[in-house]
């Protein structure tokens, strides 16, 4: 048995109320506190364009299951788990970074007659997020994905949405 603190579902098991920065110098792990990241680096399986909403693809294993990615498709099976939003275009087999949580300005929303702070789910439109209505055109439940925080142009990166990190990376 290791001698490793275990972190599970980014929940940390040491709590302290003291100030953080002395936690080294007092004797005090940090290994296993909650450190959420709003960024990763994932592979993209096919053309990615900035700020294009992004899934798992789980049919490709070459980096191992779950690190790679490609345009996420709301209403169609296997490109639904969304991850977040492309910070970079890519080419199938290209390293890219992707914004998971927090706020994200490049966001691709379907339209702008939607409100600030509506939820915003996949569009059955490649890569373009939407307000979350129980079902989407198809019928098919929606994820939410995010909160619109500032609304630009239509089908165009400029968009701020606060991402949710539904995959909890």
């Amino acid at each position: 048995m290791s001698s490793t603190p275990i972190r599970i579902d980014g929940i940390g098991s040491r709590k302290s109320g003291a100030d953080s920065s002395t936690f080294g110098a007092l004797g005090i792990s940090t290994v296993n506190f909650a450190k959420p990241k709003n960024f990763v680096r994932l592979y993209a399986t096919a053309t990615i364009t900035k700020g294009q909403a992004v899934a798992i693809d789980m049919s490709v294993t070459t980096h191992g299951v779950g690190n790679h990615i490609f345009v996420a498709l709301g209403g169609t099976a296997q490109k639904e788990a969304f991850v977040g939003i492309a910070m970079e275009a890519a080419s199938s087999g290209d390293l890219i970074e992707v914004q998971v949580a927090g706020l994200c300005e490049i966001a691709i929303l379907l339209d702008t007659n939607d409100l600030v702070g509506e939820l915003v789910g996949l569009h059955t439109v490649a890569g373009q997020l939407t307000e979350v209505v129980e079902r989407d055109s198809l019928g098919n439940l929606q994820l939410v994905c995010g909160v619109i925080a500032v609304e630009g142009t239509a089908a165009t990166a400029d968009n701020s949405v606060w991402l949710l990190n539904p995959l909890n990376y």
